[in-house]
């Protein structure tokens, strides 16, 4: 693709008296192309509460002494278990046999040594205590799975500064924020995850060890491939977050594995899909630039396109039963990483047809008419790919439903993409100037989407989402299914 043309894909927020925040989820870009004009459709986009959410996310957490957590051997074998089982397929920064040998061997020590190995250990704890539940990921002093644990590994990782640079306290801090996104604190999650890029990007600067010991080498790439995704799962609330990573992502080598280890193919698949995009995007979030050249855009479904078409059979996802004649079906997915991935691949569908939305209210609005001529010789194009966004849109939530059928720690790393998805569509849902365009199975989408939002976490900002989308409903004169 040209450098010429991704160049022009700048974030929007560059006019004077810009209401887009540095920080928080937003979806003020999507609205129009640049200026301060907007159709009154999309009103509902240029509204944040990020100020709220923060207020709500900062908090304190409070000391910890060791001897306080249960350390019984077969409670930690049993969080271990399902730590390996739950977590690991999704961020393999080291393999199953590593954590369970090093799980065993710690809960075997008293007293417990205030090392990077126990805060490990303890962070496998608190990832796998919230795999026992769920549906209770939320930060609650009281009722939030693991919580103790997290904060006891904190308080060493955070005391311990002989080993800041060292592979074990990058991969703590990768757990870490894995935790924070599983209680829906993406601030928080950052500020961990920023720690691990940081660090594993020195890290790999030591060429001599890298060529010297494959293994090190093998968890170097792996930690920083871990933490590129998080980034990007992460950019929707900080869009600057993966910067470093995405300057130097074509020069370290995708990981490997000596063995079959469960969720690899969906980690190697995971990298691909958001490299595709982030490539084009030169790094800034879906939700902060829109990207407007038909040719980049087309250039970029292509290569989805073949993505799709290379990936091994463990992760291959069906794509007829939601896009066959028009006719869509829920068809629950058991495979996390599929249903993952399917979710991403819709979704991602959908935001780069967007702009033909925002393009076909500007035209019909005499308040934001286009004067550029090509544009309205332009409208069948134009119409195919608004209705092809609302399409996909639909396939979306339906491809979230998968995933959100079995609760994951993968739902709320896609949470914001969803609850980004449905908002789209409910702003455009009925509007006279896109009826032309609007999918007759609109209406069945925004209600499953709507049961959707049950399985989020019971926390102030999922609730300031959930009466969001409830607002934007009864605005539609939808009635509200139960």
């Amino acid at each position: 693709m040209p450098e010429s043309r991704l160049a022009e894909n700048q974030p929007c927020g560059e006019t004077e008296n810009s209401d887009v925040v540095v920080f928080g989820f937003d979806l003020h870009c999507l609205s129009s192309f640049g200026t301060k004009e907007f159709h009154q459709a999309l009103l509902p986009l240029r509204v944040n509460d990020f100020e709220e959410s923060l207020e709500q996310e900062l908090k304190e957490g409070d000391h910890v002494e060791l001897l306080d957590l249960d350390l019984s051997p077969q409670n930690c074998g049993r969080l271990q278990q399902l730590f390996a089982r739950h977590v690991l397929p999704q961020r393999p920064i080291f393999d199953h046999e590593t954590s369970a040998k090093l799980v065993a061997r710690v809960a075997r020590e008293r007293p417990l040594p205030k090392t990077l190995d126990t805060a490990f250990t303890l962070l496998i704890l608190a990832l796998g205590s919230m795999s026992t539940d769920s549906q209770s990921m939320s930060y609650d002093p009281v009722t939030t799975p693991g919580l103790d644990y997290f904060r006891a590994a904190c308080q060493i990782v955070d005391g311990d500064r002989k080993s800041n640079y060292t592979l074990q306290h990058v991969q703590c801090h990768i757990l870490m924020s894995v935790y924070f996104q599983s209680c829906l604190l993406p601030i928080q999650a950052f500020e961990s995850i920023r720690v691990a890029s940081e660090k594993i990007v020195l890290l790999l600067q030591m060429r001599k060890r890298i060529a010297s010991d494959r293994s090190y080498a093998s968890l170097c790439q792996r930690a920083y491939w871990a933490c590129y995704l998080i980034e990007q799962d992460l950019q929707m609330y900080i869009p600057h977050s993966s910067c470093l990573l995405q300057s130097i992502h074509e020069l370290v080598p995708l990981p490997t594995s000596d063995s079959e280890e469960p969720g690899f193919y969906g980690f190697l698949a995971d990298i691909a899909l958001c490299r595709i995009v982030a490539r084009a995007r030169n790094g800034i979030s879906w939700n902060r630039a829109m990207l407007k050249e038909p040719v980049i855009v087309r250039e970029i479904i292509l290569q989805l396109s073949e993505w799709y078409a290379t990936l091994p059979p463990p992760i291959k996802f069906p794509l007829l039963d939601l896009c066959q004649a028009g006719v869509f079906s829920n068809g629950t997915l058991l495979d996390t990483q599929q249903a993952q991935l399917r979710a991403k691949f819709f979704s991602t569908h959908a935001l780069l047809h967007w702009p033909n939305v925002v393009l076909l209210l500007e035209i019909q609005s005499p308040t934001t008419r286009q004067a550029d001529d090509q544009v309205n010789n332009d409208s069948s194009h134009i119409l195919n790919g608004a209705a092809k966004a609302l399409e996909f849109a639909i396939m979306s939530i339906y491809a979230f439903e998968s995933l959100y059928s079995n609760p994951n720690l993968l739902m709320d790393s896609n949470g914001g993409t969803f609850y980004g998805i449905m908002i789209l569509l409910l702003s455009v849902y009925n509007d006279p100037s896109l009826k032309m365009v609007q999918h007759p199975r609109t209406m069945e989408a925004l209600c499953s989407g709507w049961h959707l939002l049950s399985y989020w976490p019971d926390k102030p900002a999922a609730e300031s989402g959930r009466e969001k989308v409830e607002r934007l409903f009864r605005k539609k004169g939808i009635k509200l299914p139960t």
